[in-house]
C-alpha cells in the first residue's frame, strides 16, 4: 500500500506537472514535490508550473524548497 508520494524530477511543466496531476486523480493524499530537486528550461516557467499545480491542488499538494 502507497501512503505517501514525494516527487523530483526535470522538465517541471511537462513530467513533473503530469505525475502530480495523475497522482491527485488516483487520491493518493498528499503529494509532495521537493521544488529545489525539480527544473525547467528557465525559472519562470518553472516557477508558472508550480503557480497552475497549487491553484488547482492547493490542498493536496506539499510543497518544499530544500535550500530556504
Amino acid at each position: 500500500m502507497i501512503l505517501k508520494i514525494v516527487h523530483v524530477g526535470v522538465q517541471t511543466p511537462n513530467c513533473v506537472r503530469q505525475t502530480v496531476f495523475d497522482a491527485v486523480a488516483l487520491d493518493y493524499q498528499p503529494v509532495t514535490v521537493i521544488v529545489d530537486a525539480t527544473a525547467a528550461a528557465t525559472p519562470d516557467i518553472h516557477d508558472g508550473t508550480y503557480s497552475l499545480i497549487a491553484c488547482n491542488w492547493f490542498y493536496l499538494l506539499l510543497i518544499f524548497y530544500a535550500f530556504e
